[in-house]
């Protein structure tokens, strides 16, 4: 009897009180999943975790550290898609708080000096690499296996380089040699 009355109160079907369409988000997956999910982050999430509304009732210690999480995140989810993709992207800082007036230059330069800290992690692995890791691994590579290693090396050097001479990037250097940052 217990049982019937708990499937009547879920509904006909027994699990959606006010049917299926109410109750379930469907979404369409493209093959970029990933970048979805970066585009799903940036433009839906970011926007609801920085309005101050929805910060209502949150501590400023809780506020900054839920964002710097959900920044780094965002960061590590760009290095993945840039793995996935064959290349090396260096994420930038966020634009919410190196624009932001309210925080203060100290913080700023604090965000601005991990960004360029994992930013020569990311470049120094990317300097590491080496030809001869298919022979180390015990692979038989051919000489057109060489040939592909460092036709993708260049290519991904100079999309570093191209990062780096980036608008925003400059914007950055320059910051942190106004404010005389290590």
């Amino acid at each position: 009897m217990k049982a019937r009355q708990e499937l009547d109160d879920y509904g006909e079907d027994g699990f959606f009180p006010t049917g299926i369409a109410n109750e379930v988000v469907f979404q369409e997956i493209t093959g970029k999943t990933l970048g979805n999910l970066h585009a799903q982050c940036m433009e839906i999430f970011l926007p609801i975790l920085g309005n101050p509304v929805n910060q209502i009732g949150w501590s400023d210690l809780v506020t900054k550290d839920l964002m710097e999480t959900y920044h780094q995140f965002l960061a590590n989810l760009e290095v993945t898609i840039g793995l996935v993709e064959g290349k090396t992207n260096l994420p930038l800082p966020p634009a919410d708080v190196t624009q932001n007036e309210k925080t203060s230059s100290k913080d700023k330069a604090a965000v601005l000096e991990n960004a360029t800290i994992h930013w020569t992690r990311q470049i120094k692995a990317e300097l590491r690499q080496d030809p001869e890791m298919a022979l180390k691994k015990g692979d038989h590579p051919d000489p057109l296996t060489e040939l592909a290693f460092w036709r993708n090396k260049a290519t991904n050097l100079n999309s570093i380089c191209e990062q780096l001479a980036g608008e925003r990037m400059k914007k950055v250097f320059k910051f942190l040699e106004q404010n005389k940052s290590t």
